[in-house]
């Protein structure tokens, strides 16, 4: 694993592009081949 992002809602993800070099939202679908998995926070509540 070389990069972390957070999941958000309606199939987006938010991280900080490299290439960018902000962070940007965009569709998970476009990491589709690279994603391992998601995970909550321990404690979040949600």
């Amino acid at each position: 694993m070389d990069h972390v992002g957070l999941v958000l809602w309606n199939g987006l993800m938010a991280h900080a592009s490299y290439r960018a070099g902000r962070v940007v939202v965009e569709p998970i679908a476009a990491y589709r081949a690279r994603y391992i998995g998601a995970r909550r926070p321990l404690g979040s509540g949600f």
